[in-house]
């Protein structure tokens, strides 16, 4: 199950389609939204999404398909569903503690670079902010 942001940058929450984008970073995997279906008045149109992700072998739990008041808020549904099933471990995440002064900051990211250059967005935040 790969549902937990570890990374929060800046203080943001990833959504579950961020999350599900980034699989492809580790797996060999490329997930696919597809409006399946659009019923409704236009006032209050119904949206079905079809999630897929990974292979064949993998279709024994997917296609995932979610419906909601919106595209988008369909395929976030199917995101949300798609991280709870899926078997896919997260992307590594690297950790670096940062030491300036006497601020010590520790961030993550995907990539050593981005776990340093959030680091040091935050160690200039605390500095700045104890002026």
């Amino acid at each position: 199950m790969y549902l937990q942001d570890k990374s929060k940058q800046a203080g943001k929450k990833k959504t579950p389609m961020c999350l599900v984008d980034e699989l492809p970073c580790h797996h060999e995997i490329q997930p696919e939204y597809c409006l399946t279906e659009e019923s409704g008045p236009v006032h209050q149109k119904t949206f079905v999404v079809n999630l897929k992700l990974g292979k064949i072998s993998f279709k024994k739990q997917f296609p995932i398909v979610q419906v909601a008041q919106s595209t988008k808020k369909a395929q976030h549904a199917a995101a949300v569903l798609a991280l709870k099933k899926t078997d896919y471990q997260p992307p590594v995440t690297h950790r670096v503690t940062l030491a300036v002064g006497h601020v010590f900051v520790t961030s993550e990211g995907l990539q050593p670079q981005a776990a340093r250059h959030h680091a040091g967005q935050q160690a200039l935040e605390k500095l700045r902010g104890k002026r």
